[in-house]
């Protein structure tokens, strides 16, 4: 099975990355130990990008249909944070 990766970002301190494939779903690797932390599949429309907060523990994807979830890195947990409209990039705050 051939999967595309529309976008790899790294978390801030590299210690993880996030694959964010053509299906729709975000599958979160552990750099150091070189294993699948978590497949992320509550998106309904194509990932445009995603970006790690500052201290790795959530993890920010928007749809092109201006969903943003907000994942718990550690636990996998989704929480639904904006569906309006956004447009091509997020603020984040220094402090996450």
């Amino acid at each position: 099975m051939l999967v595309v990766l529309q976008a790899l970002p790294y978390s801030p301190q590299g210690h993880q990355v996030a694959s964010i494939n053509e299906d729709n779903t975000i599958r979160l690797w552990d750099r150091s130990r070189g294993g699948c932390l978590h497949t992320l599949t509550s998106h309904s429309d194509i990932i445009s990008f995603a970006v790690y907060s500052p201290q790795e523990s959530k993890l920010h994807p928007t749809n092109k249909d201006g969903t943003v979830i907000s994942w718990v890195v550690q636990t996998g947990e989704c929480r639904p944070i904006r569906t309006d409209h956004i447009d091509d990039d997020i603020a984040r705050s220094p402090r996450g």
